[in-house]
């Protein structure tokens, strides 16, 4: 185990210096020459926000601020299937519009359900889930409400259930399935993976419509493998990576599912677990086998960081130029793409906006070292792109009567070439 784990290192310090990608392997207080503790350090996920980011596995929570990880704890729970104690344990995090972060305590038979205090600096329990239910994925849409996709342990049946206020009521019943990946492009688009219990069946693409209906829009082949994870940028093109290491794209106006990348023999099971879209022509994966990066116009994959196959990164998330990935054996990656970085100090000299904050209109200001007009994408607080479109130096209007009230960010790009410009957040209110 330390020999593969200082190969590691020196692979990722090497690659810091020799690509367009820079890792940095972080120091989060695990003795990794130890076996048994990189092992039972192991991370399962990891959410990357504006100014924090959460991890947790099997044995233990992270929060990332200030440039450094630190353990969370919240006590100990007993488990529903015996008596055994288990430390609390905080994943599957989002964070609202008003800043507030929530997180769900990582077991099967979980029901506990935390809010982050900035105040005290802790987790306080913000409400106790429905009994016998399993939450399985979480998502914000709107200030106030978080939906929660999960199963039944009692009756086998997928249940959707909104939080409001520490309270929590059933919307929706799917007789006899489960629900893995969740993604939502609006408040009448929820896309979701899931399969039927008893069948076992192949993974189906399904959609939520926010109210009353289910509807299957997709099935995925059993030779396609398992979905593990979805991905997008622009909310019209869903990304699918598959436990085979095939990468697949649902296109949502057309209703048309396409590959972009199949994995060859020898790397079926490799880079399956997570991963990402850095921009409309790139994707990042991860999993068994160390990172890639795979063109989604060619579909040829470009390997970052390889390891040994008994080694795997679990989960990745990304914001703005910045990504995490964490690993099986405790192992934080974090990866900076440096033209992200070095591009806003070259090309911006002021990016502003107002009024802020504005129900109907705002004003984006930007003074550049070139004058034609550039890119510009408007991010909700979840990552997920609401607006495309242009705008011209060294001003432009735009309407945001039709955005939900709340924080936004507008990352703008040089259409030339696509590199990072600047952002800049607003408010809708």
């Amino acid at each position: 185990m330390k020999k593969f784990i200082i190969l590691l290192f020196v692979l990722c310090s090497t690659w810091a210096f020799s690509q367009k990608y820079t890792f940095n392997k972080m120091n989060i207080g695990k003795d990794e020459s130890n076996a048994y503790q990189a092992v039972n350090g192991a991370l399962s996920y990891v959410y990357l926000f504006d100014d924090l980011a959460l991890a947790g596995g099997n044995s233990r929570s992270l929060l990332y601020r200030s440039e450094a990880w630190s353990d969370l704890t919240v006590g100990s729970y007993t488990s529903d299937f015996g008596n055994s104690e288990c430390n609390g344990l905080l994943v599957h995090g989002f964070q609202q519009d008003n800043g507030d972060v929530y997180a769900l305590n990582f077991a099967i038979d979980s029901n506990a359900f935390y809010r982050w205090n900035n105040v005290n600096n802790n987790w306080e329990l913000a409400g106790a889930m429905p009994s016998g239910f399993s939450s399985l994925s979480i998502f914000v849409y709107d200030e106030t409400h978080t939906l929660l996709f999960g199963t039944n342990r009692n009756t086998n049946s997928l249940e959707i259930w909104q939080y409001n206020n520490s309270t929590f009521s059933l919307k929706h019943t799917y007789p006899d399935f489960r629900a893995k990946e969740v993604w939502v492009k609006d408040l009448s688009h929820i896309y979701f993976i899931g399969a039927n219990i008893s069948t076992q069946g192949n993974c189906g693409l399904l959609m939520y419509d926010g109210l009353l209906t289910i509807s299957n829009l997709y099935t995925f082949n059993s030779s396609f493998g398992h979905i593990n994870a979805v991905a997008s940028q622009d909310n019209e093109n869903l990304y699918f990576l598959s436990g085979l290491g095939n990468v697949y794209v649902w296109n949502c106006d057309d209703a048309s599912m396409t590959t972009v990348y199949t994995s060859l023999p020898a790397e079926s099971g490799l880079l399956e677990q997570s991963i990402f879209v850095l921009s409309n022509t790139e994707l990042i994966v991860c999993g068994k086998g160390g990172i890639a990066e795979i063109n989604i116009n060619s579909g040829a994959k470009t390997n970052l960081i390889e390891t040994d196959t008994n080694f795997s990164f679990n989960s990745c998330s990304y914001q703005n130029g910045h990504a995490f990935f964490v690993s099986s054996n405790g192992i934080i990656l974090e990866m900076q793409v440096p033209n992200a970085i070095h591009s806003v100090e070259a090309q911006i000299a002021t990016l502003k906006v107002f009024p802020i904050p504005s129900s109907n209109t705002i004003t984006v200001e930007i003074h550049t070292k070139q004058n034609h007009s550039v890119d510009a994408e408007v991010y909700n607080c979840y990552g997920q792109i609401v607006r495309i479109t242009k705008l011209t130096v060294p001003s432009t209007q735009l309407n945001i009567e039709d955005l939900t009230p709340g924080t936004y960010i507008i990352r703008v790009l040089d259409p030339q070439n696509g590199s990072l410009l600047g952002n800049v957040k607003f408010v809708k209110n």
